[in-house]
């Protein structure tokens, strides 16, 4: 008998994955952004869709993760590798994210 495969469908990144990546490019930049920056770097470098970046970001502020800060009128994000946060809870492996059977749910 003949075994079909098929192509596993793309699924998208779990709110946890988002989390880890959205560090990692804070960290990796080794730079501060604006949201609409990050709106727009993220998606190219990390895969996180546009429309859920603001929610990530906003997670991780409250999580005490990213640091943010108002100057002016606009906001400013940002993570760097010395911070004592990041030392004391250093990223989780993406491989071990993406063994999880969990998904991210926009709706």
């Amino acid at each position: 008998a003949e075994i079909w495969t098929r192509a596993m469908p793309k699924r998208g990144l779990s709110a946890d994955e988002k989390c880890v990546k959205m560090k990692e490019l804070l960290i990796e930049s080794k730079d501060v952004f604006t949201l609409k920056q990050l709106e727009s770097q993220a998606p190219k470098q990390k895969g996180i869709v546009a429309q859920s970046v603001k929610e990530v970001v906003q997670s991780l502020v409250d999580d005490g993760i990213i640091k943010s800060e108002k100057i002016g009128t606009s906001v400013y994000f940002w993570l760097f590798a010395s911070d004592d946060r990041v030392a004391v809870h250093p990223l989780p492996s993406v491989l071990h994210l993406l063994e999880k059977e969990e998904t991210y749910n926009c709706g």
